[in-house]
């Protein structure tokens, strides 16, 4: 289960893609809703961050301060945008799936409503 302390070293980390470039600020973390483990993130794009792109975790590891995802740039810009203020819907997760090239997700894969920007679990 994720801590409330791995939810804010989130927060308070830089995201970065597969070659180390930075992507923006981590707007959200989503919890999966058997496990709490942190699933996705949703990170600010276009101006003044009003648009989130959600990006699974799987694969990505937290280094000092820096969020590396198993994602490059490119793929991550081109994710759907969707809202997804009232958490995560089983047809947002399948489109984030597909999107990424994961196949087979858990079924226990379920995800909830996310934090709030300031690293309280929500």
């Amino acid at each position: 289960m994720a801590s409330k302390k791995t939810v804010q070293d989130l927060f308070a980390a830089t995201a970065v893609d597969t070659d180390g470039e930075k992507l923006g600020v981590i707007k959200e973390v989503f919890l999966d809703a058997e496990s709490g483990d942190a699933t996705f993130i949703a990170l600010g794009a276009g101006l003044f961050n009003h648009k989130s792109l959600l990006v699974p975790l799987r694969g990505a590891h937290l280094e000092d301060r820096s969020l590396h995802l198993a994602f490059p740039k490119h793929s991550i810009e081109e994710a759907p945008h969707l809202d997804v203020s009232a958490g995560v819907t089983e047809e947002q997760r399948t489109r984030i799936f597909e999107h990424y090239g994961l196949t087979n997700p858990p079924a226990d894969d379920r995800v909830t409503g996310g934090s709030t920007t300031n690293g309280a679990l929500g």
